[in-house]
């Protein structure tokens, strides 16, 4: 396996493989997302920012997986209620770093890679910044489109340190419903760890 790390504005060269895996994983539930390339590449525009990381994992020269985040003081705004319980909790929002996504080939899931990924950019972002923050989406138990035996995996967030706050975020994407596709508000929960 080899791991490369791409930074500030090389994150670039490798956002394609970011956008066609949030595109092709994403569509799963609790998700459902049903973006485009076109949304992807606006979506892009939040890593151009100074601080923005995305660390891959190939196998025999195939991108299997991948990890990005950048500075969270880049997505102020999203949430006045989450920035103020940040800010009581005493962090600074330049203190703060956003971790966006790990995402695996699902063949290469639950081998201690997404752990790794994570680690790595942890070991990165450690030296500048105080605190890492990623977010889940969650859907209600009783979701009409929640697979049978799905499980949230909080414990996973909670496994790592992570401390859920109380607020949380609400974005609209299209999703993907049994009964078809609409822009729906999805809930989000924040989940931040001192590092």
């Amino acid at each position: 396996m080899e791991y490369k790390v791409y930074r500030d504005e090389n994150t670039i060269e490798k956002f394609q493989f970011l956008a066609e895996m949030r595109l092709k994983e994403f569509a799963k539930f609790p998700y459902l997302y049903q973006g485009s390339m076109a949304e992807e590449k606006e979506y892009a525009k939040e890593y151009q920012v100074p601080g923005a990381i995305l660390i891959t994992c190939s196998v025999a020269g195939e991108d299997i997986g991948v990890i990005s985040g950048y500075p969270y003081q880049y997505n102020q705004g999203k949430s006045a209620k989450v920035e103020v319980e940040l800010a009581t909790m005493g962090m600074a929002m330049d203190e703060i770093y956003y971790i966006g996504e790990v995402i695996l080939i699902e063949k290469y899931r639950n081998q201690g890679i997404g752990k790794q990924l994570e680690k790595m950019l942890v070991d990165i972002i450690k030296k500048e910044y105080k605190y890492a923050l990623v977010i889940t989406v969650e859907r209600s138990l009783d979701d009409p489109d929640r697979p049978e035996g799905y499980r949230y995996k909080n414990g996973l967030r909670e496994g790592t340190g992570f401390k859920r706050l109380q607020n949380e975020i609400v974005y609209s994407w299209p999703v993907k419903r049994k009964s078809g596709i609409s822009e729906e508000e999805n809930v989000v929960s924040v989940w931040v760890k001192n590092i």
